[in-house]
């Protein structure tokens, strides 16, 4: 029921949603709200204390547990009612003191406007600072709570929930654990507990093991980035790495050995969670989907952030941040979008971070930078003119390979006889013609017809002339293929042009080398290439045949 009255802008259009005030969710969440207080610690309880793997493998087909109802419901009356937008006031800037937190949220007082603190003798002015006063009673439930026990339980919770997403799938007897299906709300409701008490962040970072945290939410975002639904699951793992990354206690407890099997195809390595991080934050980038291009400035910030404290970064990880380097300071992605040299400057940040404070600590990291210098010098010696001329040898590369890929291809097939009309359908009329259909001719270049001519023995016999009517059909049907390959060049060209920066990326992505220097992106690219002028010769084969059908129906 709490559920249904609160989700009121469910129900209405977002054209109305702007208009339409919610009556249920102030009323519910208001700070003189009866039983509030009861209602936040029941439906809190009701998710700490809910243990989805047992000791009994397959327990939940043998007893009936609706715990699992009851938890999912609790999280979701719980993120609904901390995200609720209630209105804020801002506090009179009168006397607030330098020692005041900024943008602290505070209950309103009984009986008119919060009290400003007193201004003591030992304190210099300063410029008032905005305290926001929220009128939610469980957002101000969420800041009391700072006792270490409670937080110690509160964090052990939500790590344990959240590290049932991939231990249900990673036992040896499939189906064996209970696997629960409220893992978007619980980071929801991690959200905003981390918003609205910064006490439990520094007791994470600092009592607790955050490393136990990093791994769901990497195996999360690593196994969701191929899937459209899940992108706002990926947005709100990304920002809370993002925000427990501004930490350094938090980067420093990343150099902890990972030794954890997850059951996705993450690339075998040996190194820490550090790893783990730029790993994901490197597959997310190049193998992701389009609906993620939003988030790469935020995840090189969460590899940037980490980078001054990351010890022993493993080869692996090494020669996957020199790929994804060439690839984003390659002149195709730099001049594709007009903030794209944003995530340039942040890997060289990161660069820079590992030289200035971690330069011993890392010998495979180096090793590849050493190795890839000509990737520096060539951004270093980049300018808008050699730029272009990458992008025009790029697109005469592409246009050679299409050519030798159709001299290879051979005659075209004769198209297949179109269907019969279904009885009680009127067919069209068949056009008859005067002489038969001249069979059709295999694509041969302008270019390869010297070196064919060349090419002939001396004691090869010449050919017939053709008659008059052969003669005009063959030769409007090549002037019908130089125009064919005129108009697809230059569409070819300009499509290749337009999907460089992704094909690259893509191409970058499944090179999974596991030394330094091994292979480049280059390969990857051809790879990716010759595919598509698979895919295309087709098309431009089809056009040809086409349009050398129809010449001679106009010409009788």
């Amino acid at each position: 029921l709490l559920i249904a009255i609160l989700s009121e802008p469910v129900f209405l259009a977002p054209t109305d949603l702007a208009q339409t005030r919610c009556d249920w969710a102030p009323l519910v969440t208001a700070m003189d709200s009866p039983f509030a207080s009861s209602l936040f610690c029941s439906l809190l309880n009701a998710i700490l204390q809910y243990t989805p793997s047992s000791w009994v493998p397959y327990a939940n087909a043998l007893v009936t547990d609706n715990s699992h109802a009851l938890v999912d419901a609790s999280s979701q009356v719980l993120a609904i009612m901390l995200d609720n937008p209630t209105s804020l006031e801002i506090l009179p800037a009168t006397g607030i003191q330098g020692n005041t937190d900024k943008d602290e949220i505070i209950p309103p007082q009984p009986g008119g406007a919060p009290k400003v603190p007193e201004q003591k003798s030992g304190n210099t002015q300063k410029r008032p600072a905005p305290q926001l006063v929220s009128n939610n009673v469980f957002q101000h439930l969420v800041r009391n709570i700072k006792d270490g026990p409670s937080l110690t339980m509160i964090y052990d919770a939500f790590v344990r929930l959240l590290t049932n997403v991939y231990e249900s799938v990673n036992t040896l007897l499939p189906g064996s654990t209970t696997q629960i299906s409220c893992h978007r709300e619980l980071l929801i409701v991690l959200w905003k507990i981390l918003t609205y008490n910064p006490h439990i962040e520094q007791h994470i970072v600092q009592q607790c093991d955050p490393c136990k945290l990093v791994v769901p939410l990497c195996f999360m975002m690593f196994d969701s980035r191929r899937d459209t639904a899940r992108v706002g699951l990926i947005h709100l793992c990304t920002f809370l790495l993002l925000r427990l990354s501004g930490d350094r206690e938090f980067c420093i407890a990343l150099n902890k050995p990972f030794s954890t099997q997850l059951p996705v195809d993450l690339p075998a390595f040996t190194g820490s969670h550090a790893d783990l991080v730029m790993l994901t934050v490197h597959k997310l980038i190049v193998n992701g989907i389009d609906g993620l291009r939003q988030l790469h400035q935020c995840l090189l910030i969460i590899a940037a952030n980490i980078s001054p404290y990351v010890r022993n970064v493993s080869i692996v990880t090494a020669v996957k941040l020199m790929n994804l380097f060439e690839v984003l300071t390659s002149p195709k992605y730099l001049f594709a979008k007009e903030e794209n040299h944003h995530h340039a400057v942040l890997l060289l940040d990161l660069f820079n971070n590992v030289v200035q404070y971690q330069f011993g600590s890392n010998p495979h990291l180096v090793y590849a930078m050493v190795k890839r210098a000509h990737v520096f010098q060539s951004l270093f010696d980049m300018t808008l003119e050699s730029a272009q001329g990458i992008a025009q040898q790029h697109r005469a590369d592409v246009l050679v390979r299409l050519e030798m890929k159709m001299r290879k291809s051979g005659p075209v097939p004769p198209p297949a006889p179109p269907s019969r009309p279904p009885s009680g359908v009127a067919s069209a009329p068949v056009l008859r013609r005067a002489h038969p259909k001249p069979p059709p001719q295999p694509f041969v270049p302008a270019a390869s017809t010297a070196e064919s001519n060349a090419e002939t023995p001396a004691d090869t016999p010449a050919a017939t002339a053709p008659d008059a009517g052969e003669a005009a059909t063959t030769g409007m049907q090549t002037s019908a293929e130089a125009s064919s390959r005129e108009a697809y060049g230059t569409e070819s060209a300009e499509s290749a042009e337009r999907e460089a920066g992704q094909e690259l990326a893509d191409g970058a992505a499944e090179s999974e080398d596991t030394g330094v220097g091994n292979a480049t992106v280059s390969d990857a690219v051809e790879a990716v290439e010759i595919e598509m002028s698979e895919l295309e010769v087709g098309e431009l084969e089809r056009g040809e045949l086409e349009a050398a059908e129809a010449e001679p129906e106009k010409a009788e």
